[in-house]
């Protein structure tokens, strides 16, 4: 699943809460996470915040973040490519 926050402008730690209840959310069903559009305010509250909903299990079910969402579509489509 990938969220992009381009242009989105979040406040303080705690506007970040609702995006680590999706993130946790969708990783019970099984989903990947990707954040993408992450500028550098955002970036630094993520930085502050516990990083349980960020991090993954040993063998690499974190949530992956980009700066665009160019980046994080392209990541995407490499992860397929070499998997398929």
């Amino acid at each position: 699943m990938v969220l992009d926050f381009t242009g989105v402008e979040l406040a303080d730690a705690a506007s970040v809460e609702p995006v680590a209840a999706l993130v946790r959310t969708l990783r019970l069903v099984g989903a990947r996470t990707i954040l993408t559009g992450i500028q550098p305010a955002l970036a630094s509250l993520l930085a502050e915040t516990p990083h349980d909903w960020l991090d993954g299990e040993r063998g690499g079910a974190g949530t992956l973040i980009f700066a665009s969402l160019a980046d994080g579509l392209d990541a995407t489509r490499r992860r397929r490519e070499a998997s398929g």
